[in-house]
């Protein structure tokens, strides 16, 4: 590729945003709102800004099989597709973008997490509380001053179809 091709692409950027949009237009309507589903997953604010955030492949494991389907593909796609990369640390697999500017320039996805700023806010500060309760087994929530914001979060479409579901009310008093 010449230099004046790659300029032409918008360099880095143009070409993941161009990619990215390309491969949203293709899916069903059902694999796109899957791929909002898991894109915003992949993000976090960090000092007012957006950035990318790896994912551990079992935050996307839901108990609806026709979730986890196109869940599948439409991780199948967008790491085909270069748009996102998958690894393991640990033995645990992960998936996260596959570079910055896709998280800071495909407009899409911009919308997406400015409409979804608090849903994103309450998971960086809810899934390592979620981890930390399920490694510890449980107990001793009702206590904890992000109980309201847990069931808030756990109220949400976004968490009632999980197979790893969030702690309820009852099993916090344990």
């Amino acid at each position: 590729m010449r230099l004046a091709d790659y300029e032409q692409l918008g360099g880095v950027g143009g070409s993941l945003r161009n990619r990215a949009n390309e491969v949203f237009r293709t899916p069903s309507p059902a694999q796109r709102v899957t791929m909002r589903r898991v894109m915003l997953r992949m993000v976090s604010i960090e000092g007012g800004e957006l950035a990318r955030r790896r994912v551990p492949r079992a935050e996307l494991e839901y108990g609806d099989p026709a979730e986890n389907t196109r869940i599948a593909e439409v991780l199948r796609r967008l790491t085909g597709a270069r748009l996102l990369v998958e690894g393991s640390e640990g033995g645990h697999p992960y998936v996260e973008p596959a570079h910055d500017e896709l998280v800071r320039g495909w407009s899409r996805l911009l919308r997406w997490s400015r409409k979804a700023q608090e849903e994103i806010y309450l998971r960086r500060l809810l899934t390592p509380a979620a981890l930390d309760w399920s490694q510890r087994g449980g107990g001793l929530w009702h206590a904890n001053p992000r109980l309201t914001l847990l069931k808030r979060v756990a109220e949400t479409g976004e968490t009632r179809n999980r197979k790893t579901t969030l702690p309820n009310e009852t099993s916090c008093r344990k």
